[in-house]
């Protein structure tokens, strides 16, 4: 992930941070809030936005995953704007 600048997140469907490609998620607060976490949740969703683990203007790209896994989780891409 690292060669494409493209970050990845795994967040459970109470907000808790389970893998993030380019933070450390023992620091991470609830990501419940996020906007695009939370319409992932709903439908599927993108926000334009600045994160604040890594302090960067970031697209995100978010979507619900229900593949076997109770409760859902959300699977989040993000790429620097720079990039687009």
């Amino acid at each position: 992930m690292a060669a494409s600048g493209v970050r990845v997140t795994v967040i459970t469907a109470d907000g808790h941070v389970l893998a993030d490609s380019q933070s450390e998620t023992r620091t991470m607060e609830s990501h419940a809030d996020r906007p695009e976490v939370r319409a992932a949740m709903a439908l599927g969703s993108q926000a334009k936005r600045r994160s604040v683990s890594v302090g960067r203007d970031l697209l995100y790209y978010a979507i619900r995953s229900d593949a076997a896994v109770r409760p859902p989780l959300v699977l989040r891409f993000a790429a620097p704007l720079t990039c687009m």
